[in-house]
């Protein structure tokens, strides 16, 4: 099913939609998603090709759409 829905995702998003989400298992995200009062907790740019751009605290990356279905990389 994730298959479909990201598959689905990469058809329609294009360079410069921005990209909301929020970690149901991530205790940051619920945290930031608290105290901003609102349903995100995060957000990244479509670079175009399936690349979001987004602030970590690593800094500025641009990575794989896929990335998000892979918690451990999150």
């Amino acid at each position: 099913m994730r298959g479909n829905k990201l598959a689905e995702l990469k058809a329609s998003i294009r360079t410069g939609d921005l990209l909301f989400t929020f970690d149901t298992e991530s205790l940051t995200s619920k945290l930031i998603s608290f105290f901003d009062r609102g349903p995100w907790s995060h957000c990244g740019m479509c670079s175009g090709e399936g690349t979001i751009i987004e602030a970590t605290t690593a800094g500025v990356v641009e990575r794989p759409i896929e990335v998000y279905l892979e918690r451990s990389n999150y």
